[in-house]
């Protein structure tokens, strides 16, 4: 399989929980957290209550990007008026994950 890279399951099962934790805390329950082949490291479907990450993505590239991926999904699902601005910005700093340096998110 030239050009494909390997599903990293554990990761991918990682990261959910991470996403499943911020949901709850910011009280986005009703949200469903799914990987699909998209374009972007991430999208939001605030009216669907839809969050998308890049599969290839979370199984390759860093934790820290995968996380400041989903606290900007975040921020689309809890303010979706709000464009690319400095308010946004400042907003997604405001999104906080208990132990985010943990070793377990680090070991994967």
């Amino acid at each position: 399989m030239v050009g494909k890279k390997k599903i990293n399951l554990r990761r991918r099962k990682v990261i959910k929980r991470i996403a499943q934790k911020l949901l709850d805390k910011y009280r986005l329950k009703r949200f469903s957290f799914e990987y699909k082949n998209i374009t972007s490291e991430g999208r939001c479907y605030p009216y669907r209550e839809l969050i998308q990450l890049n599969g290839n993505m979370v199984d390759n590239g860093s934790l820290q990007n995968t996380i400041y991926t989903i606290k900007h999904e975040i921020v689309h699902a809890l303010w979706p008026e709000l464009k690319h601005g400095k308010y946004f910005w400042q907003k997604i700093k405001t999104i906080k994950l208990k132990n985010e340096h943990n070793t377990e998110y680090r070991s994967i």
